[in-house]
């Protein structure tokens, strides 16, 4: 049985979302149908966000996820490996971890070279990778 543990990989994540909802989502639903409800559950959690009902905002998004998952799903696309490419521990733009996009003003967006060992596992840890590479001010 399809399940999920805290540890997911994003992939793990997207092949669950498939095995529970792909048959149904693929007789049911095409594309706009999807980004319908991709918007609608995102919407409602940014209701949730104007109101502080952390619950609300909970639920709906990650219901807006599922259905971005089933749409990628659809379209054949793997996200994990999609964000991997872009932001291989490194700033999609200048190359760097931190980003220096506002110290150096790139002009264009920069080659970079890919390190496979830092590829992240689970989604905290792509959370951890952006957090590094964009830190808050």
């Amino acid at each position: 049985m399809a399940s999920i543990k805290k540890d997911t990989t994003i992939n793990e994540y997207q092949d669950f979302v498939r095995e529970v909802y792909g048959l149904n989502n693929d007789r049911y639903f095409n594309v706009g149908d999807m980004l319908t409800q991709i918007q609608r559950f995102a919407m409602r959690g940014l209701k949730g966000i104007r109101k502080d009902d952390r619950e609300k905002i909970k639920i709906n998004l990650l219901v807006s996820l599922s259905w971005f998952m089933s749409l990628l799903n659809q379209l054949h696309i793997k996200i994990e490996n999609e964000v991997w490419k872009r932001f291989p521990y490194l700033c999609s733009y200048c190359g760097s971890c931190p980003c220096c996009c506002k110290e150096k003003h790139v002009k264009e967006r920069q080659k970079v070279f890919v390190d496979e060992s830092k590829r992240p596992k689970a989604l905290q840890d792509f959370q951890n990778m952006f957090n590094k590479i964009y830190p808050p001010e």
